[in-house]
């Protein structure tokens, strides 16, 4: 009887995850939309760094759902909380748009420290998946992009916070942040692949 249920469990993991990332992340979006119509004026940089998180959620999903739809695992708090912290981290960063450009530039930063361990996280725990043959240690280049840009915002932010930048600096800053999170999905899905993993066609 246990092994029965812990077997419907691992084939019921995907569905799960899937399902809860998808919902917190289409959250989200939504609260994206919510703060763009509340604002009085839309600048700009507002729409550059909504379109950076619009970006960044996407990011997760895809990071997510390839991570999830291939392993058998039992679901465990650990996951939970996972999922939980990259949502808080979407909601920080969302809030941040708006707001001075070294509050968005400070929260950035922080979000992408949180994504680079949520990143060796997702892939550690689909190696827990016997069937599934993983070597994490070639997901670091994956996770020193998360470490550069939380450098590269921190720097922004100190220097928003110290010299006067004008608005075309601090847009240049956050036009430059979109490829560094394209740069992300592209070498995540490149090291996926060289690990012998199924990606989407």
């Amino acid at each position: 009887m246990q092994h029965e249920i812990k077997t419907r469990l691992e084939e019921n993991y995907s569905a799960i995850y899937i399902t809860i990332v998808s919902v917190l992340l289409g959250l989200a979006l939504d609260d994206i939309v919510s703060i763009l119509r509340n604002l009085e004026s839309i600048s700009l940089f507002n729409w550059l760094t909504a379109a950076f998180s619009v970006h960044v959620i996407f990011n997760a999903w895809v990071g997510y759902s390839v991570a999830a739809s291939i392993a058998r695992l039992v679901p465990s708090a650990w996951d939970a909380l996972n999922v939980f912290t990259l949502s808080v981290a979407h909601f920080s960063l969302n809030s941040a748009i708006g707001e001075e450009p070294t509050v968005f530039f400070y929260t950035a930063s922080c979000y992408s420290a949180v994504a680079g361990g949520v990143t060796y996280y997702n892939v550690w725990r689909a190696n827990q998946d016997d069937s599934i043959d993983i070597v994490p240690r070639t997901f670091l280049k994956v996770i020193a992009i998360n470490a550069a840009g939380a450098v590269a915002f921190l720097t922004a932010g100190i220097v928003t916070q110290t010299v006067i930048l004008s608005d075309t600096a601090q847009n240049s800053i956050v036009v430059l942040g979109v490829p560094f999170a394209t740069l992300w999905l592209y070498v995540f899905l490149r090291v996926w692949r060289a690990n012998d993993l199924p990606v989407w066609r």
